[in-house]
């Protein structure tokens, strides 16, 4: 499990505000895309990797959890099932099977 510390800094009250969460909950969850980004790209867990490919509302995201994809069932159903064609290129090109 891993666990990411982030620690804003307000510049009107000068507080410090410390939030804790799991790398796969900001890799699914934070607001910003690039944060989610960030996050995915330290993934390995696949089947979390499919979910983001196939659901983010980013396409950099979801291409950084496609470009992260090993397993072949995987990939193979994203390439079938999913709405961004880009996505279902990318594994397309990394599936085993032609």
């Amino acid at each position: 499990l891993f666990i990411s510390i982030r620690l804003y800094h307000s510049v009107s009250d000068r507080n410090i505000i410390i939030e804790k969460k799991s790398l796969a909950d900001i890799a699914k969850n934070d607001s910003d895309p690039d944060v989610r980004k960030t996050a995915t790209e330290k993934l390995s867990d696949q089947k979390l990797l499919a979910n983001i490919a196939k659901n983010d509302s980013d396409p950099d995201v979801r291409k950084t959890a496609t470009e992260k994809l090993s397993d072949q069932k995987l990939l193979a159903d994203i390439a079938q099932n999913a709405s961004d064609w880009g996505c279902s290129k990318g594994c397309i090109k990394k599936s085993d099977r032609p």
